[in-house]
């Protein structure tokens, strides 16, 4: 038997009909129950039965019979008002105007301990956050073949650029197109449309900023072709044909 003031009506699993004293059946409410976790609960029937608490008071309620109710008996709100019943924590009872009820006593034998847990505090790289924004949803369905490509990338961290200002440069190799006396190709530049030439200029700003690339004359290069990525964004790409 459970005392649940969170319960609205006095509940009774169908089973406890069989044993109990019913003084008379009444008819089943129109309403539907849920549980605190939205779970429906299937009202058999409802009655009006005699309910013994302790060995000493026994009073008269209307029940509702509930299919596989965890418990043999529930009373609920309505059942705590009309009886008087007040929960005394303090003397272990339940209070009501027939007499006391005890409670039954807590089988919980854990004990109480005052624990201090030391949380570890770990950074996070921001390689590891730009990793798995690149991997893509095919390859997070591979497991061990994904486990094993991340860590292979975090190996290599520090060589991986995780945003836009973080391009880096190398001073391993140095690079370098001998032209001697060849003469440039000849390559008509492409039409840049109108309404892109200001994402173009911002772009070139950009790009001055970062130190990508720097102002240049030379009759060796090749014209930009600008287009436009999946994300909707836009790029510079160089015409090599």
């Amino acid at each position: 038997m459970l005392v649940d003031t969170g319960s609205a009506v006095t509940l009774a699993d169908e089973r406890f009909k069989r044993h109990s004293m019913t003084v008379r059946d009444v008819r089943k409410p129109l309403f539907r129950l849920k549980t605190a976790s939205g779970t429906e609960l299937e009202i058999r029937n409802a009655c009006v039965t005699e309910i013994v608490l302790g060995k000493s008071v026994t009073v008269q309620h209307t029940v509702l019979c509930i299919r596989e109710l965890s418990h043999k008996i529930l009373l609920g709100w309505d059942f705590v008002r009309n009886h008087g019943c007040t929960p005394d924590p303090t003397a272990g009872c339940l209070r009501m105007r027939q007499g006391n009820i005890p409670f039954r006593k807590s089988h919980a034998v854990a004990p109480v301990r005052e624990e201090s847990p030391q949380s570890e505090l770990m950074a996070l790289h921001p390689a590891h956050v730009a990793i798995e924004k690149m991997l893509s949803s095919e390859q997070a369905s591979r497991g061990k073949r994904r486990s094993a490509l991340v860590a292979f990338l975090m190996e290599f961290a520090d060589v991986l650029s995780t945003s836009d200002e973080d391009h880096g440069r190398t001073g391993v190799v140095r690079h370098a197109i001998r032209t001697r006396d060849a003469k440039p190709v000849r390559c008509s530049p492409k039409r840049i449309l109108y309404h892109q030439r200001a994402q173009v200029e911002t772009l070139l700003d950009e790009m001055l900023r970062r130190d990508i690339v720097e102002p240049s004359s030379n009759a060796c290069a090749s014209p930009i072709v600008f287009l436009r990525k999946k994300d909707g964004s836009c790029q510079f790409c160089v015409d090599s044909r």
